[in-house]
């Protein structure tokens, strides 16, 4: 009997120690703490990170949670076990996109989130939910563990779940600052308010921006910067194709993870954890079923994407008191065409924007125009070699390319677009060429206002000399560029056409690959560095922008290939001066000595927009007047 007694007390005490000894099955220290129109929820987390996920639970009711109250209707929400780690200031990209298939990325550094300005990151034990509050009520939260995809719905007030209620109210959300080097983040919500749009398709999906602030007083110009497809919020200005940490500049360096874990046949493999999926869309948007569980068929495609970064420009023009009249976005590559995109659906969001090596089509057809030895030189290499890049267009997933910009601005001629400026370069193989000069005659066509730069540069930037057969001829980029920051939102500008002083775009195609581009003295090249109406400058000080009289100076600028010139010449973006459609209006021009250059009639069109044709210019000045 003694020996039995023996025995059992053994195994009781070794079945403790089991138990101490295994991990928890269950999430615990539950805590919430709610700021600026948010619930940031943190957990200590189930062992292991990579094998756990967890469900979050909300219910507006004082009565405290029981089992029978984790159903459907009170899931808000799902995190996995490495809610707390800042992904994407942890990896590279561009490094990440150059691992050989198979081969396993190693982070260079592990960055957590910080949830709190000032307080120190969270440990990798934590989890992290943020909810955006909808109105203004007390909610009582759960969380619970998933392990091998079985939920335990065990339910313990003060561990996983909160003994009292968070008082939470609808009001402006602000970003965290994780850091010193001024990047923050901010979680969004897939329902939103009028204060905080919907931003994703699920709840608290993070998302990291940089700022290069001002020194100073303001009011600032604000620029949105986009970038390429593989860079990121954080690459260094060094790498980008100008640098903007400019003091007297607000600068917003906004993020989109452009990675497919299945993308392409391709699957990235980093050290430690399971990459999760990502929504594409690139600098737009994509489907609102995308993580829901839903069909994707059922879904429509929301611009996510394109109403986060315009919160976060909006956000940092309060915060570092920038000039709302002058508001820019620019990028370039895959934010080239992004800040295109962004200009053309939100015209009244910005003064101009700049697009730097963009594509205007569809780029996928430009992949065996790479470069020869590269990865993807042969369009018949494999899928898992070739760089990783965003998906494309998709009724079901994503919506890379939500407007093909040639065809939108025919289709809408009569929108107020901001200013474009567009940089490109002629060898560029990546992006191709005959989309961009397809673009500007679209713009001409329908009296849009924009400038076009060229250079023989690729896609490094549109800037680079060419160093090939050609290197003892001349290309570097002496033309000067408008200076976005003089265009503002509450002024008008001038839409110039069929400049005479414009270079010559060529007929023949050197977009391609080195081993198949024809040699540049090739006749049809053209010119390997030109413009379109940049040889010409207008005085905004000199516009009189008045119901019944608009007035503008402009002159030649001095690298132009000749000292006059002609041009049509449109007013728009105009404050007051406002013509019908059908109504006649008298113009003349002058020289700097106030003699009559030439003078006539101008009908207004069906849009309203009064064109001066062929209007004389030179390097000296001229001014014109158009008078009811």
């Amino acid at each position: 009997m003694r020996l039995a007694l023996l025995f059992a007390g053994l195994f009781a005490f070794h079945l403790s120690l089991a138990h101490a000894d295994s991990p928890p099955m269950q999430v615990n220290n539950l805590k919430a703490e709610f700021r600026n129109g948010q619930t940031f929820l943190t957990w200590h987390q189930v062992p292991p990170a990579n094998l756990v996920s967890y469900r979050i639970y909300r219910k507006t009711s004082s009565a405290p949670f029981t089992q029978a109250d984790l159903t459907s209707d009170t899931l808000i929400g799902k995190a996995s076990g490495i809610s707390s780690l800042n992904l994407w200031a942890s990896i590279n990209r561009m490094q990440l996109s150059q691992q050989k298939p198979g081969q396993e990325y190693v982070m260079p550094k592990r960055v957590q989130y910080v949830i709190k300005e000032g307080d120190s990151p969270l440990d990798e034990n934590t989890g992290v939910f943020v909810y955006t509050a909808k109105a203004n009520e007390s909610a009582l939260y759960a969380v619970t563990a998933v392990i091998d995809k079985s939920e335990v719905r065990t339910v313990d007030a003060g561990l996983n779940t909160l003994s009292s209620p968070v008082e939470e109210k609808v009001e402006p959300v602000e970003p965290v600052k994780q850091n010193e080097d001024n990047e923050y983040v901010h979680w969004t919500d897939n329902i939103g308010t009028a204060q905080y749009p919907a931003m994703s398709s699920i709840p608290s999906m993070a998302y990291n921006f940089n700022i290069s602030p001002p020194k100073g007083q303001g009011p600032y110009p604000v620029h949105l910067l986009l970038h390429g497809a593989l860079f990121q919020y954080n690459t260094p200005t060094a790498q980008r194709a100008e640098a903007l940490n400019d003091p007297n500049k607000i600068a917003v360096f906004a993020d989109a993870p452009a990675l497919s874990t299945g993308g392409r046949g391709r699957e990235f493999k980093v050290k430690g954890i399971t990459l999760p999926p990502i929504p594409s869309g690139a600098w737009y948007g994509y489907n609102e079923n995308w993580g829901t569980g839903k069909p994707m068929s059922e879904g429509k495609v929301v611009p996510y994407h394109a109403q986060r970064v315009l919160w976060e420009m909006h956000w940092a023009e309060k915060k570092f008191n920038g000039d709302p009249q002058r508001l820019y976005v620019q990028g370039g590559s895959m934010g080239g065409y992004g800040s295109t995109a962004l200009a053309l659906l939100y015209p009244n969001e910005f003064a101009a924007v700049k697009s730097m090596i963009p594509f205007y089509r569809n780029p996928m057809s430009n992949w065996a125009r790479r470069p020869a030895g590269s990865a993807s030189s042969n369009p018949a290499s494999s899928a898992a070699s070739r760089p990783a890049m965003p998906s494309r267009s998709s009724s079901s997933d994503s919506s890379f390319m939500p407007v093909q910009p040639a065809d939108y601005v025919a289709e809408h001629p009569d929108t107020d677009y901001p200013y474009i400026i567009i940089i490109a370069g002629r060898t560029d193989n990546i992006t191709g060429w005959k989309d961009k000069i397809e673009f500007v005659h679209a713009l001409e066509k329908n009296k849009i206002a924009y400038t076009f730069y060229w250079n023989a540069g690729g896609h490094g930037g549109g800037g680079a000399p060419v160093k090939e057969e050609n290197a003892g001829k001349q290309y570097v980029d002496n033309i000067p560029k408008l200076d976005m920051d003089t265009i503002r939102k509450d002024q008008s500008f001038p839409a110039l056409a069929h400049c005479s002083l414009n270079n010559d775009p060529g007929t023949v195609d050197i977009a391609v690959r080195a081993d198949i581009r024809p040699p540049l003295d090739t006749p049809g090249v053209g010119d390997l560095v030109g413009t379109f109406n940049g040889a010409i400058q207008w005085d905004p000080k000199s516009i009189k922008d008045e119901a019944e009289q608009y007035q503008l100076a402009l002159k030649v600028l001095d690298f132009a290939k000749n000292d006059k010139g002609t041009v049509d010449v449109t007013p728009r973006h105009t404050q007051a001066f406002k013509p019908q459609p059908g109504s006649s209006w008298r113009y003349e021009v002058k020289d700097q000595a106030g003699a009559v250059l030439t003078s006539g009639t101008a009908q207004a069109d069906e849009h309203g927009f009064v064109t001066v044709e062929k209007m004389p210019v030179s390097k000296e000045g001229v001014m014109l007047s158009i008078i009811k």
